[in-house]
């Protein structure tokens, strides 16, 4: 498989340096895992060129087809004259993207209109009040609240109270990755139920940059907690994907 026209391998898509982040590697780590498909998205960092990396994102899914699901970066300019119809939703990352929901309005109502999601990492602080902006402007936008709403990485503090504060919005649902605590996957079952949790790896971003080391320790945190098989396997793949085809 050749890299895309026009760049060199050693620079990352969208990047002004050495930063590749290349689909080979996810790959092999998702079959030696037994992993079918994954949710793939670019990183907000202050140099990224935001239609490269979200074209990039796209070339995977078309290189490998079946194995990637497209989702690009959230841009206040969103529209059907410039989404491309073949992703499944956005991702906005409120540490590294400086937009306000005000910002976003009309980008999360035409998501909302096309049925397309909202991957949302939110700021540090004011996380509820943050969500609550973005349900007041689009109150049916499907939206995946990152690291289940936790304060800090490799921690679950403050994730408890985002549940349960979110919970009574049904179009929410929250994503696992960083959180490394397997008593809140239980907590967070018991709070907005078994439907509303699904998996995420947080890849390639981990303590080493052996790939299938990274993903592993996030599955372990599902994979090894004592839930029967039937919510894992809603968590680990039923749940997200009924949330973006349905």
């Amino acid at each position: 498989m050749k890299h895309p026209p026009g760049e060199e391998r050693s620079k990352m898509h969208g990047f002004s340096y050495q930063l590749w982040n290349e689909p080979w590697p996810v790959l092999q780590a998702m079959d030696s895992l037994g992993i079918a498909k994954a949710v793939i998205f670019p990183f907000p960092f202050d140099e990224i060129d935001l239609p490269v990396a979200n074209n990039y994102i796209l070339w995977c899914c078309r290189s490998f087809p079946g194995r990637f699901l497209p989702v690009g970066l959230i841009d206040p300019d969103l529209s059907s004259k410039n989404c491309n119809s073949e992703y499944l939703g956005f991702k906005q990352h409120s540490v590294y993207q400086y937009f306000s929901p005000e910002d976003l309005e009309d980008a999360y109502r035409y998501m909302s209109d096309q049925g397309l999601v909202l991957f949302v990492h939110l700021p540090f602080a004011e996380k509820v009040s943050y969500i609550k902006q973005i349900v007041a402007i689009a109150p049916k936008l499907k939206i995946v609240v990152a690291h289940m709403g936790r304060k800090c990485p490799g921690s679950s503090m403050g994730a408890v109270e985002v549940l349960a504060e979110l919970s009574k919005y049904e179009n929410i649902i929250f994503e696992t990755s960083t959180v490394k605590d397997q008593a809140l996957l239980m907590k967070a079952i018991n709070i907005v139920g078994e439907d509303r949790i699904c998996f995420g790896s947080d890849c390639p971003f981990g303590p080493n940059e052996n790939v299938q080391a990274i993903i592993r320790e996030e599955l372990e945190l599902v994979i090894l907690n004592a839930i029967d098989f039937s919510v894992k396997e809603k968590i680990l793949s039923k749940n997200i994907m009924r949330f973006l085809f349905s």
